[in-house]
């Protein structure tokens, strides 16, 4: 019995329907590399996210003055934070910073001239939060200026660009806000008429 060899017609179909296969192959591997690509970058934004908090959250909770500038904020830290009992206290201090450069999506930390930095900071913003008083009934709204504050409000935007550089790929929202433990000993003590209470009369004005 003869074989019937394979007509040129039936070479071409095979080839084509083999290019078809690696095409649609290659295709597959492509996305799911992206997209496992993709997952790395938001799993690296949301442990940057978690390391930024509790850094911002020690600062804030630490704080002996703290100031706004835009984008920017920095906080003035006890070394050493005083005793209930210490009504008069020149307290040691030190400088915390965050810096954000917009243009690089980057947020720098820097603490005793050591620096860490957070990326794909796409948005950041600090606001002070004060305390109302209306009706003997205490509520947390957001303060004009430090003065007034009990603590601070932290707004981030995470993203990544997606390949075209124009749509972001990967997104993260960060809301939180904490609060100035030394700051909140005022609202036990008060600060009410020329005697000071407590540590200081605000963030600003810390001389007794």
């Amino acid at each position: 019995m003869k074989k019937k060899a394979l007509t040129l017609v039936e070479i071409l179909i095979v080839v084509a329907i083999s290019g078809v296969l690696i095409l649609a192959l290659y295709s597959f591997s492509s996305k799911s590399q992206k997209i496992t690509h993709y997952k790395g970058i938001k799993s690296e934004m949301q442990t940057g996210a978690r390391i930024f908090i509790e850094n911002f959250f020690i600062d804030i909770q630490s704080a002996y003055k703290v100031r706004i500038s835009g984008s920017d904020l920095e906080v003035e830290l006890f070394k050493e934070i005083p005793s209930n009992s210490e009504l008069k206290y020149t307290p040691e201090t030190e400088i915390v910073s965050y810096e954000f450069n917009k243009e690089d999506r980057i947020v720098v930390r820097t603490h005793r001239n050591k620096k860490k930095s957070f990326y794909h900071v796409k948005e950041i913003e600090f606001k002070y939060l004060g305390i109302q008083a209306q009706d003997k009934i205490f509520k947390v709204v957001e303060a004009s200026d430090s003065g007034k504050a009990v603590g601070v409000t932290l707004r981030m935007h995470f993203s990544k660009k997606g390949d075209d550089d124009k749509e972001d790929a990967e997104t993260f929202n960060v809301l939180t806000s904490a609060f100035i433990k030394t700051q909140n000993a005022l609202l036990r003590f008060g600060t009410q008429g020329p005697i000071k209470y407590g540590y200081f009369s605000s963030l600003e004005d810390s001389s007794f």
